[in-house]
């Protein structure tokens, strides 16, 4: 009997691994219409994931007696009131800091040439020949660029459009969705529940999380006087979206600016670069998202370059919430597993008695 058993698993696995290679061998066939679906598919599933990220905010201001039309439209004014702040404001600064950081960190390169006793001018020199390179194939590139930026803003209007009638309609969707699962099984009700809560957190955590980012450390960096406050306070509030990672550049980027304008300053920098990140680990991380977000650190860091690796920009972004998520499926089981194990120990217990 376990023979028979051992042979039809090892027969499924062995069907799996040929259907996988023949996809393979065929995804020259099926790879472009792939592409395709997921093109089409790709503002709808974003509108639903920022529909999901700001369901918890509307139901909060329901709970206060404000209307749910009355609640999408402030989100909704809040959104784009964000971005034509962020637009208008800050990318001037921000392209004038880029410019800024270019030539900091040209000096910064030579004075540690000529501290160390190696010529840096190759350094400068290629690094001014791709600037003006890049700056030469601009205009030619014009039309891809263009072609590419409407492409884009068509997909974030469809998007926010598809965002605007699913966070009406969010409710009936989670209503709906519930009584599918609840007609499966109860372990699986019981999962999909946790991993709609977890998810929950974490979305609720990550918006926060990057307000605070951003005021705290371009509020940090403006008290120490350090000219690139901005740029270092946008970098920081991209942290929350590229753990560890995004840290590690932005301390990178702020000890080499304030490096080439004073030795006060660097310290000041090596500072922050060292108490700032303790309280966020410590303090505010914790309380903001409390033990939703439980995600060993190696593992962190391995989702996010797996992510990077295998689908780029995009990977990264999704690679700490699909890691929750299959976390979550990870620890269901394992709990289901140790209790189902107690239940036979205390069985045996008994029945030995």
């Amino acid at each position: 009997m376990f023979k028979n058993k051992d042979n039809s698993f090892l027969i499924k696995i062995v069907l799996i691994l040929i259907i996988v290679y023949l996809l393979y061998l065929l995804s020259s066939l099926w790879g472009g219409v792939l592409n395709k679906i997921i093109a089409i598919i790709y503002p709808f599933l974003l509108g639903f994931i920022l529909a999901y990220a700001f369901h918890p905010f509307l139901k909060f201001m329901q709970e206060k007696k404000i209307p749910k039309t009355v609640g999408i439209i402030i989100i909704c004014l809040i959104i784009v009131g964000f971005t034509a702040f962020i637009l208008i404001n800050i990318v001037p600064v921000f392209t004038t800091q880029l410019k800024e950081l270019a030539k900091g960190i040209v000096q910064f390169v030579n004075e540690m040439g000529s501290k160390f006793g190696f010529d840096a001018s190759g350094f400068e020199k290629s690094f001014n020949n791709g600037i003006n390179n890049l700056m030469k194939e601009l205009p030619s590139k014009s039309v891809d660029i263009i072609g590419y930026s409407f492409g884009v803003a068509t997909d974030l209007i469809i998007a926010f459009v598809a965002f605007i009638y699913m966070l009406a309609y969010m409710d009936k969707i989670r209503v709906k969705a519930k009584n599918i699962i609840m007609t499966r099984k109860e372990n699986t009700y019981l999962l999909i529940r946790d991993i709609d809560h977890n998810m929950n957190s974490f979305f609720k955590g990550l918006l926060a999380n990057i307000i605070i980012m951003f005021i705290e450390y371009t509020l940090v960096y403006w008290l120490i006087g350090h000219p690139n406050f901005l740029l270092l306070g946008l970098i920081a509030a991209l942290t929350p979206l590229l753990p560890y990672f995004g840290g590690v550049i932005m301390n990178i980027v702020a000890i080499i600016t304030a490096a080439v304008i004073s030795p006060t300053l660097l310290i000041l920098t090596i500072v922050v670069g060292i108490v700032c990140p303790q309280i966020d680990g410590y303090i505010i991380y914790p309380k903001v998202y409390g033990k939703t977000n439980n995600v060993p650190t190696l593992l962190t860091i391995f989702a996010v370059f797996t992510g990077g690796v295998l689908a780029g920009t995009i990977g990264i972004l999704f690679a700490l919430p699909l890691t929750i998520v299959l976390l979550t499926v990870y620890r269901h089981y394992d709990e289901d597993i140790s209790r189902k194990i107690e239940a036979i120990k205390k069985k045996e217990k008994k029945e030995s008695k």
